[in-house]
């Protein structure tokens, strides 16, 4: 009987990562809810960089980026469903994910989001993650239940690491699944995203403000440092997918608005 109950420990324990569970971290934030994103500043702010030189420090990410999904109006509060669809079209590329279709071009490079499938993806996220039920958008059980069972409904398994908050945030193993093709999910606070445009001698931060608790994808740790005419500057970015319509490259800054990050490994 001992050696029963021992056996049925180990296989518990070893089972949990091969079957796609996860433990919820004591200090994960279920009590709010996340959607209803708005974009309510359009590059209306601005920073101009003056520099004599720049380095680039460290620019890691995933092969080809991610994907960019995002949900239209039928979708309210949509951003976990988008997220997690997004996080599906970014691994089609290693497995089938998406069912009928590709989210890759021949070349490797992403596709633009798709009207039948990915919406096809994104309302059944919608509603595995009871979306609304309570209150507008999802909480974080809310979004990694919903997208562990739809990925173990592909025939998939989802592993979650948990890698900290702004203030504990696990940087070396960002990059490494960065650089081991893994995708972060994002849980953050109304914040600003960027985009950055060079010319020479001065680079344009451009600012776009999300307005209500939001859902990232992240790919990528860009780190760059300017020589300016005062000494130097440092900024550091994440590459995120941003889950709303926007064209440019989108970048977010490791703020107090980071609630939560995990890394996503579906086999």
């Amino acid at each position: 009987m001992k050696h029963k109950k021992i056996l049925g420990i180990l296989l518990a324990i070893f089972c949990l990562p091969l079957c796609g569970g996860w433990t919820t971290p004591t200090n994960a934030d279920n009590e709010s809810y996340y959607g209803g994103a708005q974009l309510i500043s359009f590059y209306s702010n601005y920073e101009q960089i003056s520099y004599s030189s720049k380095q680039i420090k460290t620019d890691i990410k995933t092969a080809n980026g991610a994907p960019n999904y995002y949900p239209d109006a039928t979708l309210p509060n949509g951003c976990g469903a988008a997220a997690g669809a997004t996080i599906l079209g970014f691994y089609d590329k290693y497995m089938d994910t998406i069912k009928n279709w590709s989210s890759v071009l021949p070349n490797g490079m992403y596709k633009k989001q798709d009207a039948v499938y990915v919406a096809q993806v994104m309302k059944a996220l919608f509603d595995e993650m009871n979306t609304n039920a309570t209150q507008p958008g999802v909480t974080e059980n809310d979004f990694l239940t919903g997208l562990q069972n739809y990925t173990q409904s592909l025939g998939f398994s989802v592993n979650y690491d948990y890698i900290g908050n702004v203030s504990t945030l696990n940087y070396t193993s960002m990059k490494s699944a960065f650089s081991n093709n893994k995708a972060v999910v994002l849980f953050i606070k109304p914040d600003n995203l960027y985009s950055i445009t060079n010319n020479s001698n001065t680079d344009t931060i451009s600012t776009n403000y999300i307005s209500a608790n939001h859902i990232l994808v992240a790919y990528g740790y860009y780190e760059i440092q300017y020589t300016l005419s005062s000494g130097t500057r440092t900024d550091a970015y994440l590459y995120v997918s941003p889950c709303v319509n926007l064209a440019t490259q989108q970048y977010y800054k490791v703020t107090p608005s980071l609630v939560s990050a995990y890394i996503v490994d579906i086999k």
